[in-house]
């Protein structure tokens, strides 16, 4: 049941997990622990204890095999369609490496865990209605008119959508109760974080193969590439090991840029107890950005940038208080409320020419870079010449000149079907029964929507909103139910952040950002079946839940 209570998180630090004593005992403590846990000798749990990733509050095989699956869910993460997995979920793009591990954490350690503890986190009651709500939602689409389409029925696709939303619900519950205190999460840090070094290490050769000029992606590349992932690499962009580069974009601004942007602002370290700025995050920040920029992921960079323009924000209103304050000490003039909203509302506005200004640099350079964006140099002549010949469809025009009209059609077809059945939807995964019939006409003279349309491509129409999405498919009360869960975990992230400990400060920081950045991010990608969301918001919960 659900139990919104703190339990003791144990003792913090984040340095060696061996506590320090005497020499004799401490060979007899060393001796008792190999005893008590037989996944000592395994070459695994040597290799985990050079790397700093064991977790010694709990004893035996049992719990040894549990860890050692959480932390290869966490370093496998930006694994997004590996074929070992698709060798048993078929052809889907979506097969995350890190189903094999959260598999075995299921079979070993939920069931144990609801049989014994079975405690759930208050604060993830509103997923669980939403969970509830999108199963009352497809039972209720049996009575809509739904006939198969390009070889699937609702059956079908609502089976696939309910696994996708087990799985995701599995990310999330593994990343809430398995780390528990300080030390718990600072080993899972550290795991993620060496899923981030193989990642970017990796994104880099391939940056170095596109930035070097050949023509073509080497046979070498390809084959080395393959070992895990189902898609050839791209020659002009960058992918990692993810399916696609907008795939790795998320990655990035969801996940990782999160908590080590998190790392830094904190001035904290998973690798060392000295606080400082110069830090092994401070270099995978920078590392991790210009990999992002690699990915030429145009939702990602502007998920970032609405990031960027909430921490400039934050820190322009906390850096006019202190300049007012320090004024008022030194000029009496300041003391007064007026001569201090004037200061304010200057400074103010300083802060907002600079900001105008970086974003119209931003813009040119885009513009000089990405041809999809060198529209937007022009935007207000665009604009103008669109009302003139094109009166009744201005939006979609604007979206086409900048190469993104697709995607609005398809938000827009599915927010259609939200109109049509506002309050349970149509069911999840039953959106794109409905394409054709609520497809707009400006729809039918692309390219890519007409090639969907042919009763011959087994493509499956899709929202590619998740926004969107939620509502057509659950709703009005399964968005509210997911956003509210949502909004919760910020407020969350902001307790935590303000009020914990240095591990969880972090965690609680990085949540509110990966929270900001999937505000953009879901605009992108509707997905329940990648890993890397639910992790962050299940080390968010947690960081919360077993607060001391």
């Amino acid at each position: 049941m659900p139990d919104g209570r703190d339990a003791q998180s144990g003792s913090t630090g984040h340095g060696s997990f061996m506590h320090h004593v005497p020499d004799g005992s401490g060979r007899r403590a060393s001796h008792a622990a190999r005893a008590s846990c037989p996944l000592g000798y395994l070459p695994v749990r040597t290799l985990m204890v050079s790397l700093n990733l064991t977790q010694p509050r709990r004893s035996g095989l049992h719990w040894g095999i549990v860890w050692g699956l959480w932390i290869l869910l966490l370093v496998s993460v930006p694994v997004t369609s590996a074929p070992q997995v698709a060798a048993f979920l078929g052809e889907n793009t979506v097969n995350p490496l890190a189903l094999i591990p959260l598999a075995g954490i299921a079979l070993l350690w939920f069931i144990p865990y609801f049989v014994g503890e079975g405690r759930v986190p208050s604060i993830s009651v509103p997923f669980l209605a939403f969970i509830a709500l999108a199963i009352l939602s497809g039972l209720a689409a049996a009575a809509l008119p739904i006939y198969p389409l390009k070889g699937q029925d609702m059956i079908s696709r609502e089976v696939r959508a309910f696994v996708t939303i087990a799985i995701s619900l599995g990310f999330y519950w593994s990343a809430t109760v398995i780390p528990s205190t300080d030390r718990d999460l600072t080993a899972s840090l550290r795991a993620i974080y060496l899923g981030g070094i193989l990642m970017l290490t990796w994104s880099t050769v391939q940056a170095w193969v596109y930035l070097s000029g050949r023509p073509g992606v080497p046979l070498w590349l390809t084959n080395l590439h393959h070992v895990l992932s189902s898609r050839d690499p791209l020659a002009n962009r960058v992918t990692g090991f993810a399916y696609e580069p907008s795939w790795l974009g998320d990655q990035l601004v969801i996940f990782y840029l999160p908590l080590w942007l998190g790392s830094v602002l904190r001035r904290f370290s998973v690798f060392t107890r000295a606080r400082g700025i110069l830090s092994v995050e401070l270099m995978l920040l920078g590392w991790g950005m210009g990999i992002l920029l690699l990915t030429r992921s145009r939702i990602s960079l502007l998920s970032l940038l609405l990031v960027g323009l909430v921490i400039y924000s934050v820190g322009a209103w906390r850096a006019a208080g202190w300049l007012i304050s320090k004024a008022a000490g030194r000029i009496r003039a300041f003391q007064t409320e007026r001569w201090r909203r004037g200061l304010r509302a200057l400074f103010e506005a300083i802060a907002l020419c600079v900001l105008v200004a970086a974003i119209g640099g931003g813009v040119l350079v885009a513009g000089k870079v990405d041809r999809r964006l060198r529209h937007l140099l022009t935007l207000p002549d665009l604009i103008s010449e669109i009302r003139h010949y094109y009166p009744g469809v201005v939006g979609y025009e604007v979206a086409n000149r900048l190469a993104f009209a697709e995607r609005v059609i398809y938000w827009a077809d599915g927010f259609r079907v939200f109109e049509q059945y506002p309050i349970l939807g149509v069911g999840p995964g039953n959106a794109g029964f409905f394409f054709e019939q609520s497809l707009p006409d400006y729809g039918r003279g692309l390219t890519e929507i007409v090639s969907i349309l042919r009763p011959l491509n087994p493509t499956f129409p899709n929202v590619k909103n998740l926004w969107v999405r939620l509502l057509a498919e659950t709703g009005v009360g399964g968005f509210s139910a997911f956003v509210v869960w949502l909004g919760l975990l910020a407020l969350a992230g902001w307790r935590v952040w303000r009020n914990g400990s240095p591990t969880r400060q972090v965690i609680g920081l990085a949540g509110l950002l990966a929270l900001l950045a999937q505000v953009g991010e879901g605009f992108s990608l509707d997905s329940f079946a990648l890993p890397q969301l639910w992790v962050i918001l299940g080390l968010l919960t947690a960081a919360v839940w077993r607060r001391s």
